[in-house]
């Protein structure tokens, strides 16, 4: 499920008929009592599989494979890089197509070359903001009071829910933002940025 994001100076929003129902502070703003959180921008690190790319491209253009020294040499840069500039997934795949798409080999190519590299680094380094927030969903059924002394709800994967929807139409069921539970006891959702 996908919600779209108001952006306010101090919050990021999620708004269900006119009300918060989550939101991230942002420039140190306080918490909402009561609204529940969404989580940090700085998301997962996702470097293995920009090296996964970079091997296969490498490899694909007759260069052979990246030695593991390179790959760990890699990671660091890409992991200072994000760190400094933010820089997203998107941001890093399109500085290694770039790269491997540059055959420098006059003295122009490499202006040009080296002029649309510092371009792009000037527009990477402007804070991104988020226009959407894809939540992770749970599946619930409410197990039979026939069956169960205590019947509740029942956690189950999607598979389990579109056929217990098809084959037992009357049997409740629901589906739920994920949540989890922060150190602070705030309720935040599990889900991810859309840019």
């Amino acid at each position: 499920m996908t919600h779209k994001l108001i952006y306010t100076p101090d919050y990021l929003l999620v708004v269900d008929n006119s009300r918060v129902i989550a939101h991230l502070p942002i420039n140190n703003s306080p918490i909402l009592t009561g609204v529940d959180l969404l989580p940090s921008l700085e998301q997962e690190d996702d470097v293995e599989r920009l090296i996964k790319i970079e091997q296969e491209a490498s490899y694909k253009q007759g260069k052979g494979t990246i030695s593991w020294y390179e790959q760990e040499k890699r990671k660091e840069y890409y992991n200072k890089a994000k760190e400094k500039y933010k820089y997203t997934e998107e941001d890093v795949k399109i500085a290694i197509q770039q790269a491997f798409l540059s055959g420098v080999e006059r003295l122009e190519d490499f202006e040009k070359v080296e002029k649309m590299t510092l371009e792009n680094i000037q527009s990477l380094s402007q804070p991104k903001i988020p226009v959407g927030f894809e939540c992770e969903i749970e599946y619930f059924y409410m197990a039979s009071k026939m069956f169960y002394k205590d019947a509740d709800w029942v956690k189950c994967n999607k598979d389990q829910y579109e056929s217990i929807k098809e084959e037992i139409p009357t049997c409740p069921l629901k589906k739920v933002h994920k949540e989890i539970s922060t150190p602070e006891g705030h309720t935040q959702w599990v889900g991810k940025y859309i840019f």
